[in-house]
């Protein structure tokens, strides 16, 4: 609500003529979306498929994404003998470690 007597809005901010008011987190701002932390590795499955197989399964598995079409993005925080196991899960759809299809 703009005051008649000084051309200030309610709010004590003057805005020139034809100038907008953009709200916090309106489009276009400048926040990115936080990145989940941890090691990432690609397989030849979709996503959903990739997520059966890990049901149950669990060695710091983080996130599963979409990375196109029959391909998925696991990112994981295991170490050791946990990561052994859980590119076992994946032996025969593991990608090669630069994204091509081969084995790891």
């Amino acid at each position: 609500m703009i005051c008649r007597e000084n051309g200030t809005l309610a709010l004590g901010t003057v805005m020139e003529q034809g100038e907008r008011r953009v709200r916090k987190g309106a489009l276009g701002s400048k926040s990115k979306m936080k990145e989940v932390k941890g090691e990432r590795f690609y397989v030849r499955l979709g996503a959903s498929q990739a997520r059966k197989r890990l049901r149950g399964v669990g060695f710091g598995v983080r996130k599963v994404e979409s990375a196109g079409t029959g391909r998925a993005l696991i990112i994981h925080t295991a170490t050791g003998e946990h990561l052994c196991q859980l590119k076992a899960v994946f032996r025969d759809v593991l990608e090669a470690e630069d994204g091509e299809p081969g084995t790891a």
